[in-house]
């Protein structure tokens, strides 16, 4: 198996980000990504997708602009947006066997930051999205300012201390989805960097080094940027993926698996298997770096192992798992989940 490591929902000036194209992936370069996604407001420039020097960038689009914002990547014709009926966006997506992400669901917004713009999710009677953005780098940093002065210190002196770990109510919705359906998480970092004066707010480069997705292959990518982007939107559409918040410790070499005693066979993130006797978890830290690992079971914690590089858990119900791991009050890993079925 291989494993790059990426960051999806960045915008560019196709739409309302401030770098272009070649210079996000001039940066993404000198932050060692493997791939970026630019998913640029209505935008359908698919062309511009391709390799960069060793940066595979994958030229998607977020489609609606007042409510029901929706990731789409993988596909190759023009989608017409509905705001007010999300279903039809999704379908159209899914016609083109695109990948289809609801984005940050529970964007609340601030009073103090853009006149309290928001774009939340509301109609959750829809159905055939493959991804949940769960975890909105910007928009997290947006709804945590309650004052100008607030805003200020923390663009001087305290720039992560909004960031808080993935929003609690699109874990809860991603969870309850996830025991009916196989569905994945992802973490966005949603660019823009907008300007003040000399001021670059939320820069490329920092969020580069910030929030990333893993995504985890069968085979390792071909220079041919066009077969590339299937391995990786197909993996990433089968949750085999996990993210990471990268500012204090990078996240490369993390592993969480399910394996049988009887027939020591494997499943990494994202499989799916039927319960049997001698199931365990494993989960290892990278570099044997010390953390707090939680095993997630349907929602709720089901086994807690505090400051620990690596852990063995029993599995012997039918379950969703998933893992997230802490260091102290700061997030840092988070996978999508291993099914195990009846």
């Amino acid at each position: 198996m291989y494993t790059y490591r990426g960051n999806i929902h960045v915008h560019s000036t196709l739409s309302d980000g401030t770098k272009s194209v070649d210079e996000i992936a001039e940066i993404a370069n000198k932050a060692n990504l493997d791939f970026v996604c630019i998913t640029d407001h209505s935008c359908f420039d698919f062309d511009k997708t391709g390799y960069y020097d060793d940066l595979l960038l994958i030229m998607g689009t977020e489609l609606n602009k007042k409510k029901h914002h929706y990731l789409a990547l993988g596909i190759n014709e023009e989608v017409k947006e509905d705001c007010d009926n999300p279903q039809s966006v999704i379908n159209k997506v899914k016609e083109q066997n695109g990948v289809g992400i609801i984005a940050h669901p529970c964007e609340k917004g601030s009073k103090i930051m853009f006149n309290g713009a928001n774009f939340p999710w509301t109609d959750w009677e829809v159905d055939g999205y493959d991804g949940i953005e769960v975890w909105n780098y910007c928009s997290q940093w947006k709804d945590g300012i309650s004052s100008k002065i607030q805003a200020l210190k923390n663009l001087l002196f305290t720039p992560y201390k909004p960031i808080t770990g993935p929003c609690p109510e699109s874990m809860r919705i991603f969870d309850k989805v996830s025991q009916k359906r196989k569905v994945f998480a992802i973490a966005g970092t949603d660019i823009h960097s907008p300007k003040i004066g000399i001021w670059e707010i939320l820069s490329y480069k920092q969020l580069f080094n910030a929030l990333n997705n893993y995504v985890i292959t069968d085979e390792k990518l071909p220079k041919d940027a066009n077969k590339a982007e299937w391995i990786i939107l197909d993996s990433i559409k089968r949750g085999r993926s996990y993210f990471a918040f990268e500012v204090y410790q990078k996240a490369e070499g993390f592993k969480y698996f399910i394996q049988s005693e009887k027939d020591k066979q494997v499943h990494s993130i994202g499989s799916e298997l039927q319960l049997a006797q001698g199931l365990t978890a494993d989960i290892k830290l990278p570099e044997n770096k010390k953390a707090d690992i939680y095993l997630i079971k349907n929602g709720s914690t089901f086994s807690k192992l505090m400051e620990t590089s690596e852990a063995s858990v029993s599995i012997t119900d039918c379950g969703v798992y998933r893992v997230e791991v802490w260091l102290g009050k700061s997030p840092w890993i988070f996978s999508n989940n291993i099914y195990i079925r009846e």
